[in-house]
């Protein structure tokens, strides 16, 4: 008799245990990671010149002071540019004002930069600094689906926000710099 109590004891304990497995899978993940945001941008606008590597002119020098002013109160952890004058200078601004220094990506490895930030620990806004070929696929590959449009070649302004969230579905924010008057 004894002996049939604890058997039924155990069959209820483990029933229960089974039970509060089962309720702890159907939780909501209660993940407090913080999100990781994504400010993606075409260089300011360059010299209409022939040269290879051009540099900003007096309109996208005033582009890149116009970033570092939008992004003067936000948290930066790191800034991205492909090693060309035109991204190096519209980041430069933004890179004084936090004391960061610019790192450097080959805009044909962007998709594998983009899979190694998404997982990086990186705390603040992570920045890339690209061209019109190359930011909309980056901007498409972290929101997970095509949203954004090819850029114009004459196309200089268009700021793009992404935040990836611990989970549910990436968001985007648009913004504009200056125009020219």
């Amino acid at each position: 008799m004894n002996k049939t109590i604890v058997l039924l004891l155990l069959c209820l304990l483990t029933v229960f245990a089974v039970q509060a497995q089962e309720a702890q899978k159907k939780q909501p993940n209660t993940n407090t990671a913080a999100p990781k945001t994504f400010i993606l941008l075409r260089h300011a606008e360059r010299e209409q010149n022939l040269s290879a590597d051009p540099e900003l002119s007096a309109h996208g020098q005033q582009q890149a002071e116009a970033l570092a002013q939008l992004l003067k109160d936000q948290q930066v952890s790191a800034v991205y540019a492909t090693p060309y004058r035109r991204t190096i200078n519209t980041a430069a601004p933004l890179v004084a004002q936090k004391g960061l220094n610019t790192q450097f990506y080959e805009p044909i490895k962007a998709a594998d930069l983009l899979e190694q930030l998404k997982s990086s620990a990186e705390k603040g806004a992570i920045i890339l600094v690209g061209h019109s070929n190359t930011i909309p696929s980056m901007v498409n590959a972290l929101m997970g689906d095509k949203v954004v449009s090819p850029i114009a070649e004459d196309d200089y302004g268009q700021v793009y926000i992404v935040t990836l969230p611990a989970a549910g579905p990436a968001s985007l924010v648009t913004l504009r710099l200056p125009e020219k008057k």
